[in-house]
């Protein structure tokens, strides 16, 4: 496994969100009400980028189907059984980062 650093410290928010492309995945980054969040950009039902989706109270909106995620459990709010592919942070100096 590799550390790749995404974000300083620093420079998240809440409403921070930004995408990255890490040994060929998209991952998007999020922090919302204080929480980070890092998983695959592809909602699980028909796999549509979730970065143009609306984050709003703990959950995340995909912009294409309209189907609603949970960003603590990642799994729907919608009765879909698919799951949000998360990721584990990971934390090196004033980074912050994955290990992939």
């Amino acid at each position: 496994m590799a550390f790749f650093k995404l974000e300083h410290l620093t420079n998240l928010y809440d409403g921070y969100r930004q995408t990255f492309s890490i040994n060929g995945l998209s991952l998007l980054l999020i922090q919302d009400e204080g929480q980070r969040y890092l998983f695959l950009n592809q909602c699980p039902h028909q796999q549509a980028p979730l970065s143009n989706g609306t984050v709003t109270k703990g959950e995340i909106h995909c912009a294409y189907h309209g189907m609603r995620f949970n960003l603590q459990t990642g799994s729907t709010l919608d009765g879909c059984n698919e799951r949000i592919q998360f990721f584990t942070l990971a934390y090196e100096g004033s980074s912050l980062g994955v290990d992939i």
